[in-house]
């Protein structure tokens, strides 16, 4: 975030407000490089630090596949605002993914640490440890990746019609951009459906129990609705800038 509020600023993406001096100015607060609150040279050398830190860490991380990961997000994050930022789709593809690939990398992490890296079989021989891909696709491990993906998703596409007149002065061609306010509306709508449907379907149980009682003391029933309620407030908020056809800038930043 620290690099792409550097980057944005320096090129122009993130303006004041410009009725900043008559007390208006609703987003300064969130562009404090644009508003000259703070010097390019401290965000720089913070930004510097950040990643030193982060490389040096990462070199913790157990197991080579995780560490992998973990590298390639930074340099990512690092590529975000010059190369893929500009490119339609792939920033929001991208961001989605970072978040949503989390998990995986934890748990990969967390499974060579466990095993040591190695596993014994039935027949008693040692051998390298293979990576546990069907328990990553096979299990609500993968519902939570789906449900993150599409939730970032919706996340940075109303993001974008916040920042639309910033990113059409900086030609960055982002959906609200290329289509519309109206279209990313919808697509931000349709993913969060899709982190909804996906939040809940780890507890789609739910639907063979019949006694109330029995009903509400299973976890997966606990876990159905507090997916349930964290889903309804996303798509809540999602629905009321769809309603106004993207056009409500203060209804997207709150969303």
């Amino acid at each position: 975030m620290v690099t792409n509020d550097y980057y944005d600023a320096r090129n122009g993406v993130d303006v004041p407000s410009p009725n900043e001096d008559e007390g208006g100015g609703q987003y300064e607060h969130y562009h404090p490089l644009a508003n000259g609150d703070l010097p390019y040279s401290l965000a720089k050398t913070f930004d510097s630090w950040l990643y030193a830190a982060l490389l040096f860490s990462s070199a913790a991380v157990p197991g080579v596949i995780p560490r992998t990961m973990v590298i390639g997000a930074a340099i990512i994050t690092y590529l975000y605002t010059t190369v893929l930022k500009p490119r339609t789709w792939i920033k929001n593809l991208s961001c989605a993914a970072l978040v949503a690939m989390s998990p995986v990398t934890s748990g990969l992490a967390a499974w060579h640490v466990l095993t040591d890296g190695h596993f014994v079989t039935k027949l008693g021989i040692e051998t390298a440890s293979r990576l546990p891909f069907h328990l990553i696709f096979k299990s609500r491990l993968s519902w939570l990746v789906v449900s993150l993906f599409f939730g970032i998703m919706s996340r940075e596409i109303l993001m974008d019609i916040t920042d639309c007149e910033g990113d059409r002065n900086a030609d960055i061609c982002t959906l609200p951009v290329k289509y519309g306010n109206k279209y990313a509306s919808s697509v931000a709508l349709g993913c969060s459906v899709m982190s909804a449907l996906a939040a809940c379907g780890a507890s789609r149980s739910i639907l063979n129990f019949v006694d109330l009682a029995e009903l509400f003391m299973n976890a997966p029933v606990r876990r159905g609705l507090l997916s349930f309620i964290g889903s309804w407030g996303l798509l809540y908020r999602t629905a009321r800038v769809y309603r106004t056809r993207g056009e409500d800038v203060t209804l997207a930043e709150q969303a």
